[in-house]
């Protein structure tokens, strides 16, 4: 069908307003937090490897529960302590997960469609675990908060996947929370780090070609 020939009126009340959630990616993950914290008709959020940067010295205080979902590549100092600020927050659901092995673009589908190798690593798509997997942990964890904070029946095949797959899955407790940045930021202790050092060589490689090409 063509642009024009949907009937927009298919959709009246056939969408529950009442309790919309929220959920944003990178950017858009302080973009959900703004939000949240300007418009209490949303009943909670899904901050999805949130950049917060954007933020800097923003005070704001959301009021809803919220749970952060990370990858490996993409824990930084600033960005965990800027999170930190939202986890204090004890009288209301804040939750804070990391998914090892992964990279900032497993949260999307681009991982999927390139081969592994050295482009994939340049590009930011290659993990060290499954992008299917990551994706999969993703969305079964977005889904199980979202059923909790609705008061809807959590779909025990998720929790069953969630368990089985907790090696993958680590989450921040209390005593992390309180302590030093830097501990959270390490808390993975994967190979992220190879990948970055490998992409540093790889672009090193390139410059010194580049120079070598202007100097003939």
């Amino acid at each position: 069908l063509e642009a024009e020939q949907f009937d927009l009126a298919m959709f009246a009340d056939r969408l529950d307003l009442s309790r919309p959630v929220l959920a944003g990616h990178s950017y858009g993950g302080a973009t959900t937090l703004m939000a949240l914290a300007r418009d209490n008709r949303f009943h909670h959020g899904l901050v999805l490897d949130g950049w917060l940067f954007p933020l800097k010295e923003e005070q704001i205080n959301p009021a809803q529960p919220i749970v952060f979902i990370n990858t490996e590549s993409f824990m930084n100092r600033d960005n965990i302590a800027k999170m930190k600020t939202f986890l204090r927050d004890k009288e209301q659901d804040r939750r804070l997960i990391f998914i090892k092995g992964s990279v900032h673009q497993n949260h999307i589908d681009a991982p999927l469609i390139f081969k592994a190798g050295i482009l994939k690593r340049i590009m930011g798509f290659q993990s060290e675990t499954d992008p299917v997997l990551v994706l999969d942990l993703n969305d079964k964890l977005m889904l199980h908060f979202i059923w909790s904070h609705l008061g809807l029946e959590v779909d025990g095949d998720v929790v069953t996947f969630l368990e089985h797959h907790g090696d993958v899955l680590i989450e921040a407790t209390d005593e992390s929370i309180a302590g030093d940045d830097s501990e959270l930021a390490d808390m993975t202790k994967g190979v992220v780090t190879e990948i970055v050092s490998e992409k540093n060589e790889y672009v090193e490689k390139i410059d010194e070609t580049k120079n070598v090409a202007l100097s003939n």
